[in-house]
């Protein structure tokens, strides 16, 4: 589930977390150029098998995490057609699903 608030653009920042997941019907491909793009999401997945995590979260400030949420959010309606109940990606045969949060 996707929960976003979006009470003005100042002084807010949002969080992301990524999570394994069984695959669902509905993900994208993570590629080299997405990591290249968004560094923070390579960060993110070096953290989860470098500590054997499930599950990792960061704190974003508002503009970069409303680019990746913009960017995802594309990805996921482009490459699936929308309809999926939320953000999931494959990257190196594992499913991660992506979460949103904004404050």
């Amino acid at each position: 589930m996707l929960f976003i608030f979006f009470p003005s653009q100042w002084g807010f920042v949002w969080y992301i977390e990524i999570q394994m997941q069984i695959p669902p019907a509905c993900y994208f491909n993570l590629t080299e150029e997405d990591f290249d793009r968004y560094p923070v999401l390579r960060e993110m997945l070096n953290e989860m098998e470098e500590k054997n995590k499930t599950s990792v979260h960061r704190e974003l400030n508002w503009k970069e995490g409303e680019e990746i949420y913009k960017y995802m959010c594309r990805r996921i309606d482009q490459e699936m057609g929308g309809g999926c109940g939320g953000i999931f990606f494959m990257y190196k045969g594992c499913c991660y699903r992506v979460r949103f949060a904004a404050t």
